[in-house]
């Protein structure tokens, strides 16, 4: 055959093999065991730009970057040395125009006619660099982004759910080491909990091919609960399937969502009580109204009478039901002074007993040195009762009352947490901290959440109005404070009065309608003319026959448009009795800066369903808290017009 003796003639051309290394893309370079090149094949002039004889007899080093000189020189000795037969290596080298390109070489021992060296089949690297640089910047940029996350990120593979990788904010919120962790699964480490947790995790990926918006709970080192939202894809890397999981960890941002919803919700349920209270003010004014009057005229009829002293009784009930429900929508009207809670505590103390059961143990506890309180206290006592009877219901048969009194600071920044369970904001300042704990039958998740609700009760039918907490929980937010709740099914509760600091501790005078009321109606001494302005139909007739009945003179309006009718043919007003929200756009003040205009010497009193010092914006004028008596109105009007002026004089 032909080919072989052709081959042989190929092979033993010599120009041919000049020819061949000549064109070669490599460059071949021979250096003698001095490191002086004796041979430089002319691709060099393509590659590197260098003229092949120049570069004859001169160091291999005055070419190569300082910085890889060492490495090539070792490199040489390994092959001369006998060490080594091949070896090779990455370094750089310098191009005619000053640059360096990086080269990869590979080296043999050479020796021939009494030369010994090494033969380096170089080639130019360079691009392939740059990209493996570039690509080794990107990797050092994920391997640092991966591990700085705020996410908890993991990488592991599939079947066994070994770990391979895991960051920082994994370790740091699992309380888990890295070392400890990796080789390990997420199930042996207790992350998952129960099997069923990962067991559903799992089937959710095997269905979907990846997760989104996946919700589970997962555990800590110590055991503690985290919600995690995981994100799940699978990976291929170097040809294994490997599952990279991300977690966001909601649990504080759920939390203050849940407490955000709780807020709106229950401030949405105060504006509805308490418009319902104001309406049902008005409503039960009328009945107690109509009901007084109406023991007068059937005095002497014993029948008609016991009537007519159950509808005050009733109407009583319901005056005393819209004030709760008026406490729970924090507008009922508070007269706050600074208050010992020690000394009101040790007052009550035999009240207290006497609503929970003979068995049951009252403790009061208190820190040296406590802060006065500013707050009303006959609504603190009331607050106080209601939670005594609460405790008694949940410990029938007895147990430990325990109150516990202490300063408390809260710091801007800081979350001031009292108990587990928060209801309300509670602003930085000083504070008085009221823990009273019992030891009854706790409550579960799904009653705390609705504890503060107005009309919730676990009591049976017709055994509690479920306003009792609701009441403490308006009071407390109305004065500044809050009240927190902790409690477990079967473990007991403590509810927290956090109210704010006194900055005085002489005790102020409060100054109303006095709580002995006189038995009947005070009549007037002299002529006087009172001016009623009362959208309520009703409830101003009911104002106006009693008025006249003691002995004024009375004009009525129901609102604006009919006060400035009355006003232009009025000549004498001595007093205008105003309710505070009307109908129409102007308010009880707005309507007594008109009359005062016009008659310079009218006493004013205002009367509202509401917190007077969330409507007056600062007017200080005496006010009747609907529903009221008549024999209160009669007892104000009169101090107004004649005892006050007798007190002055």
């Amino acid at each position: 055959m032909p080919l072989p003796l052709l081959s042989k003639g190929l092979a033993e051309d010599s120009d041919l093999s000049a020819l061949l290394l000549e064109h070669m893309v490599d460059v071949i370079t021979i250096i003698d065991d001095t490191g002086l090149i004796v041979y430089q094949s002319k691709s060099i002039v393509r590659l590197l730009g260098h003229r092949a004889e120049a570069m004859l007899g001169r160091e291999v080093t005055n070419y190569v970057h300082v910085e890889d000189v060492a490495l090539v020189a070792t490199a040489i000795d390994q092959l001369l040395s006998g060490a080594l037969e091949t070896n090779e290596a990455e370094f750089r080298f310098l191009h005619s125009n000053g640059e360096y390109r990086q080269m990869h070489g590979i080296a043999r021992v050479w020796a021939r006619n009494g030369v010994r060296g090494v033969i380096v089949n170089s080639r130019d690297v360079t691009g392939a660099y740059e990209d493996r640089k570039e690509l080794a910047k990107q990797n050092e940029l994920l391997e640092k982004t991966f591990m700085v996350s705020k996410n908890l990120l993991t990488i592991s593979l599939p079947g066994s759910g070994v770990l391979l990788r895991v960051n920082d904010a994994w370790c740091e919120t699992l309380g888990h080491q890295r070392e400890d962790a990796l080789g390990q699964t997420a199930l042996s480490l207790g992350v998952w909990g129960a099997s069923q947790n990962r067991e559903r995790f799992l089937g959710e990926f095997e269905r979907q091919g990846r997760l989104q918006n996946f919700e589970s709970t997962c555990y800590t080192k110590d055991g503690a609960e985290r919600l995690m939202v995981i994100d799940a894809q699978l990976l291929q890397v170097a040809d294994q399937p490997q599952i990279l999981m991300s977690c966001t960890d909601v649990t504080e941002s759920r939390r203050i969502e849940e407490e955000l919803r709780q807020s709106q919700k229950m401030d949405a349920i105060g504006q509805l009580t308490g418009g319902v209270a104001h309406d049902f003010n008005n409503l039960i004014g009328v009945t107690m109204g109509n009901a007084e009057l109406l023991l007068d005229m059937v005095a002497d009829r014993p029948r008609a009478l016991q009537h007519a002293q159950q509808i005050v009784t009733a109407a009583e009930r319901g005056a005393k039901l819209t004030h709760q429900l008026l406490a729970f929508s924090r507008r009922q009207k508070l007269v706050p002074e600074p208050v010992d809670l020690t000394q009101l505590l040790a007052d009550a103390h035999s009240m207290l007993q006497t609503s929970v059961s003979e068995n049951t143990v009252i403790d009061i506890r208190s820190e040296p040195d406590l802060w006065f309180c500013q707050v009303d206290p006959n609504h603190l006592e009331a607050a106080i009762l209601n939670l005594a009877l609460n405790a008694h219901d949940a410990m029938p048969d007895g147990g430990l009352l325990q109150f516990e009194l202490s300063n408390h600071t809260a710091v801007e920044g800081k979350l001031s947490v009292i108990s587990s369970a928060v209801a309300g904001e509670l602003a930085p300042g000083e504070y008085v901290a009221l823990a009273i704990t019992d030891t009854g039958s706790g409550m579960d998740a799904q009653t705390r959440a609705r504890a503060f609700e107005p009309f919730f009760t676990t009591k049976g039918y017709g055994l509690g109005t479920g306003l009792g907490l609701s009441m403490v929980f308006g009071f407390v937010e109305q004065s500044g404070g809050m009240l927190s709740l902790q409690s477990e099914a079967g473990a007991g509760t403590t509810l927290t009065l956090v109210l704010p600091r006194a900055t005085a501790r002489e005790s102020c005078v409060s100054v109303g309608v006095s709580d002995a009321l006189p038995p009947k109606r005070l009549v007037a001494e002299a002529p006087k003319t009172v001016l009623v302005v009362e959208d309520n139909d009703s409830l101003r007739a009911v104002l106006v026959r009693a008025l006249v009945e003691m002995g004024y003179r009375v004009l009525d309006a129901s609102g604006n448009n009919a006060l400035q009718q009355l006003l232009a043919n009025s000549a004498e007003i001595d007093l205008l009795l105003s309710d505070v929200i009307l109908k129409e756009q102007k308010r009880g003040p707005e309507i007594a800066a008109e009359v005062l205009e016009l008659f310079p010497d009218v006493a004013v009193l205002f009367m509202t369903g509401f917190s007077p010092d969330e409507l007056l914006l600062g007017a200080e004028y005496p006010v009747l808290t609907k529903p009221f008596t008549l024999v209160e109105l009669s007892e104000v009007v009169h101090n107004i017009l004649w005892t006050d002026k007798k007190q002055s004089g």
